[in-house]
């Protein structure tokens, strides 16, 4: 559990560099997602809510808090140990007591990429197929945690 582990390396805050370290390993992990996506930083920031500010300061090794990692995992569709895991913060480990492992950081869609028997046309619809399965999963999502009933409030007397 995450609970369990220590989210903050031991060095992390007497250690400047080690900090801009793990701002360096996110940033480039997140241009790999970007990419992975078909899209750049501006247009992921829009989509997320994030200043392009704040993510360019990541890039220059100001590290996010913690919440931010919870939202960036959130807006990846990735499990937030994940994203700890490519910013350094956990090592394997680290996670070598975990119950569930961690999924591999490339997705299906490297191997889309990869497949030299798809034209680049088909290659496009594939990941333009995968957006939308995301999207719509994530609306269902949403939807579900509005539908959950609510429990009734008591009216003073």
């Amino acid at each position: 559990m995450l609970s369990s582990m220590t989210a903050t390396p031991t060095d992390a805050a007497s250690d400047p560099g080690s900090r801009t370290r793990y701002a360096l390993a996110l940033t480039r992990f997140l241009e790999a997602e970007w990419k992975a996506l078909g899209t750049n930083r501006g247009k992921w920031c829009r989509k997320v809510g994030l200043a392009d500010s704040t993510v360019f300061r990541w890039s220059q090794g100001v590290e996010p808090d913690m919440p931010t990692y919870d939202l960036l995992a959130k807006a990846l569709g990735r499990d937030l140990v994940d994203v700890l895991q490519a910013a350094g913060y956990l090592s394997a480990e680290d996670l070598a007591g975990r119950s569930v492992a961690p999924r591999g950081l490339p997705d299906a869609m490297d191997a889309v990429r990869a497949d030299p028997a798809l034209s680049e046309e088909e290659k496009q619809a594939h990941l333009q197929l995968h957006r939308l399965f995301c999207k719509a999963a994530d609306r269902a999502q949403g939807q579900e945690q509005a539908a959950k009933p609510r429990r009734a409030r008591r009216r003073p007397s």
